[in-house]
């Protein structure tokens, strides 16, 4: 039979692109499409907190509550983060610059041993499985 695609680890920029951005959001499709999407539990609250700098008269409040809503029913494993916190300060330090924040999806992906989808350079670059997702050239207008 075909192969499954294997697990990923998905960060909070990717859903955001996913929920919000056509172009941007066909880029992170093409890359976690038919995968099994895994997450520290703490991507809730990185999504939404980003979702809620959105300015008001450019997507209006309802416009990102319906997307919200889309987003707490995709099919995605959330992972207790308290087990990773002493991992994600270790690769804090060892990458300077990542905050715990993103460190946690870095010691997820590696506990999980399985690769880290992100938009994020530094994230890529501390993780030994990263997918880094570029933004398609050749599209055509900015």
């Amino acid at each position: 039979g075909p192969l499954v695609a294997s697990l990923a680890v998905v960060d909070a920029r990717c859903f955001v692109d996913l929920l919000f951005n056509g172009r941007r959001a066909l880029d992170v499709l093409e890359v976690i499409s038919g995968r099994p999407l895994a997450a520290p539990a703490h991507i809730d609250m990185d999504v939404v907190s980003t979702l809620a700098l959105l300015n008001p008269s450019e997507v209006p409040a309802a416009d990102i509550r319906m997307r919200v809503e889309f987003y707490l029913r995709m099919p995605m494993k959330r992972h207790d983060v308290s087990a990773l916190i002493l991992d994600a300060l270790t690769i804090g330090d060892r990458h300077g610059g990542l905050c715990v924040n993103d460190a946690l999806y870095v010691a997820l992906a590696d506990h999980l041993e399985v690769p880290l989808v992100t938009r994020s350079r530094a994230m890529a670059a501390s993780c030994s499985r990263a997918i880094l997702v570029q933004v398609s050239r050749g599209w055509g207008g900015a």
